[in-house]
């Protein structure tokens, strides 16, 4: 099921002007299962020359921010984001994307659920569009009947499916470190991708709030092995009682032979200081 809403501004002589972000809310499914998870997406398209942010903007403009109202005992997992652009500007580097991004999350119906389920999707959104950052917001609306034998996927089901793949996949315990000095934040990351021979790579960091990294400045990168370091120019704003660095690590390889391979990890650690450095 989908339930759309594309908004439209009257200018000058009664001129349509299409918003800055049309947004719509897709389902994975026709109708759901008591018990059994789905995918639910909501798609946010930029207007022509521009582009609507990520959860974290960058320098400027303001995060997506989705808000879930779903039945009693229904639960709705963590939004997966698709990994960012870096939109770089005389004045800002921002995140986001040109085109367009679902943002996904995974519905569950309890066991005993039985009744028609309303899904609704309050979206805080903020684009760009000929240098002015616009914000707006806008509930999406679908119901879902329930059923003991699936109906198949929606038109959307496979796409939603391909996209979950590509989501960022946590990182177990121990395969990343992070530590701040005076200057710089620095991350080790454990990539099995990093480690075929010959391998070419490049990868950035994502964080998930702002002021933690000038995003301004190259991340400089290397490799040893599975392992991949990350030398990032810390923010002026960068808060010095922040204990952890949470965000994503996007990357991809091309061996020799012209194979390529996208990853795209999520992780939360400790941020630990330097020896002998002040914050």
């Amino acid at each position: 099921m989908l339930g759309m809403l594309v908004g439209m501004v009257l200018v000058g002589q009664g001129q349509a002007v299409p918003e800055p972000v049309s947004l719509s809310l897709v389902t994975a499914v026709r109708s759901y299962q008591p018990g059994k998870p789905f995918l639910v997406g909501v798609r946010l398209a930029a207007s022509p020359n521009g582009y609507v942010f990520y959860r974290n903007p960058g320098d400027s403009g303001e995060p997506v921010r989705i808000q879930w109202q779903v039945p009693r005992g229904w639960k709705v997992s963590e939004p997966m984001w698709q990994a960012p652009e870096v939109l770089v500007s005389p004045q800002r580097v921002n995140y986001g994307y040109r085109n367009e991004a679902t943002v996904l999350v995974w519905v569950t119906p309890p066991a005993e659920a039985k009744a028609p389920a309303p899904l609704l999707a309050t979206v805080n959104w903020a684009a760009l569009r000929h240098g002015v950052v616009e914000r707006g917001h806008r509930t999406l609306s679908s119901v879902l009947e329930s059923t003991e034998t699936p109906l198949g996927e929606t038109v959307e089901g496979k796409h939603l499916q391909a996209l979950a793949t590509t989501a960022p996949k946590e990182m177990e315990p121990g395969q990343a470190a992070a530590e701040v000095s005076r200057d710089e934040v620095r991350l080790s990351a454990s990539i099995p991708q990093l480690g075929r021979q010959g391998a070419k790579f490049s990868v950035r960091f994502f964080p998930y709030e702002p002021g933690v990294v000038a995003n301004e400045i190259e991340q400089w990168s290397e490799v040893e092995g599975q392992t991949v370091t990350l030398r990032m120019a810390k923010c002026k704003a960068f808060d010095r009682k922040r204990k952890r660095l949470r965000g994503a690590l996007a990357g991809r390889t091309e061996t020799a032979t012209g194979g390529v391979k996208s990853f795209l990890v999520e992780l939360d650690v400790p941020l630990e200081l330097a020896a002998d450095t002040i914050r």
